[in-house]
């Protein structure tokens, strides 16, 4: 069996999986490099994935970009990811094997997103075109389905997918204090809403909570973070760490016993998540990042607070301070169902059998996790309420 990733470029998200891939189907696996890669595509790792050998880097001459169009044809099963419209279109206008579009949500904007040329592109050939082929959805967010199901396309045809992250070793017994560790990791942007942990540690601060705050990374509103950390006198408990390489991120999330997650709906998935679970952090993520309905279980694996609500954040957060046991609990779950559950290993080996179940015609047998059915969330679960 033959299988083809389209994707704009190989990078530390998706790199993980297509390894699996090659290791368990070897030269029947291909991954189709779009783009060139540039200084902002290979931020955030250190690691040189242009010699990977079932690389095919379709921008480098006529003559990869001739072999990417034969493999959309000749490939059992093609994935197709950012920027790869074109072998899309070529794939389905001339079979009708197995395809899979590969993306996070639509509606990140909400209902503006409706007049997006490229959604209505999309939707117009999904509805004519496509309409009978052998087409389904991987969705790389929690709330992808939900947006295709408003849209009426891919129904009962969306599977879950995400970001895959490389299993991480744990250090043992680090916290000894009885101070709480708290990290944010993230470029300072507004939708990633820094100011709500800072605004979070001044309200710690004035509950005499033993706590520090250390926050990576840079961006255009950091100094305005900086300054609102001193304007609140926080500046004893909140650390602005600046930017890491990711090898040191993984370090500093072990060093952490609690990881705020705090961006809103635009966030796609937020492969962070994975990283700081997997690290045994406890995470504490807003509702509405495109990971969080997939990851975070309530309290179990997570734990989930209203999107831009600070008194929502510190609520989780002080439960976990207060609640030692369930602390635990909750950074070994998450660590467990990252690791075991969400692995790349895993990811690769439920999209090879995602693939024989529909090839044979038979329903889904993946209960959870990667390639199991998504379908659109109720909006109240765990008395968390998921934003659209």
């Amino acid at each position: 069996m033959k299988i083809t990733f389209f994707i704009n470029r190989l990078n530390h998200h998706q790199a993980q999986v297509a390894d699996e891939l090659y290791s368990l189907i070897g030269d029947s696996f291909r991954f189709v490099e779009i783009c060139a890669p540039n200084e902002q595509s290979q931020k955030g790792s250190n690691t040189d994935y242009s010699s990977r050998p079932y690389l095919i880097k379709a921008w480098e001459d006529e003559e990869s970009r001739a072999y990417s169009k034969s493999l959309a044809i000749q490939s059992d099963v093609a994935v197709f990811g950012a920027f790869s419209f074109e072998y899309e279109l070529y794939r389905l206008q001339n079979t009708n094997k197995l395809s899979f579009e590969l993306s996070e949500r639509w509606f990140k904007k909400g209902f503006i997103n409706l007049f997006s040329p490229r959604l209505i592109k999309s939707q117009w050939y999904y509805h004519t075109l496509f309409k009978n082929k052998q087409l389904y959805k991987l969705c790389a967010s929690g709330y992808a389905a939900n947006d295709h199901y408003m849209l009426r396309s891919f129904v009962d045809k969306c599977y879950k997918w995400g970001y895959f992250t490389k299993h991480i070793e744990m250090r043992e017994d680090v916290f000894t204090s009885k101070s709480s560790h708290i990290l944010w990791c993230g470029r300072f942007l507004k939708l990633k809403h820094p100011e709500l942990p800072i605004m979070m540690a001044a309200d710690l601060k004035e509950m005499k909570k033993e706590f520090t705050l250390d926050m990576i990374g840079s961006g255009p509103i950091l100094s305005k973070m900086q300054k609102l950390a001193k304007y609140l006198q926080v500046e004893d408990v909140v650390n602005f760490l600046g930017n890491m390489p990711n090898d040191l991120v993984l370090e500093e999330m072990k060093k952490h016993d609690i990881f705020v997650f705090t961006s809103d709906k635009h966030e796609g998935w937020g492969a962070v998540a994975n990283e700081a679970m997997s690290s045994g952090c406890a995470l504490v993520a807003s509702d509405a990042i495109g990971s969080s309905p997939y990851l975070i279980r309530h309290h179990e694996t997570g734990c989930l607070f209203h999107s831009k609500d600070l008194k929502s954040l510190e609520k989780e957060v002080l439960w976990l301070m207060d609640h030692e046991k369930e602390k635990l609990f909750i950074q070994k779950q998450g660590r467990n169902y990252i690791n075991e559950m969400w692995s790349p290993s895993k990811a690769a080996k439920a999209l090879i059998k995602l693939v024989n179940d529909l090839k044979e015609n038979r329903p889904c047998s993946i209960i959870e996790g990667p390639c199991s059915k998504a379908v659109p969330y109720s909006f109240a679960k765990e008395g968390i309420h998921y934003l659209f």
